[in-house]
């Protein structure tokens, strides 16, 4: 039952997706254009595997610690308040989000 709790791991950035999505293309924008690093073409696919595990490893933990404190992301919870037109955390019924549990 190790790979439950393995692949549990993966369900902190699902929670969060909006929020990672953006946070991982500013990262690999500031790592591989000429406004950051300028690494584009300059190291090899290993290196740039290697890259992309780290920060996902690196969101996974931020999204873990994130939902400790609270329910959704922070893009989330933006993108909500202009759906629902209010405060998404305090929708009732409709707008409960489940809190995080930790695999079995």
């Amino acid at each position: 039952m190790i790979w439950k709790k393995v692949l549990h791991w993966f369900s902190y950035p699902g929670k969060m997706a909006f929020t990672n999505y953006l946070l991982q293309s500013v990262l690999c924008g500031l790592i591989f254009y000429s406004y950051g690093l300028g690494w584009y073409g300059m190291i090899g696919p290993a290196w740039q595997m290697l890259i992309a595990v780290i920060i996902f490893a690196l969101q996974a933990v931020f999204s873990r610690v994130w939902l400790n404190w609270l329910p959704i992301g922070p893009l989330e919870y933006v993108w909500r308040l202009f759906t629902y037109w209010g405060n998404p955390l305090n929708r009732g019924e409709r707008g409960n989000v489940a809190p995080v549990h930790e695999a079995q």
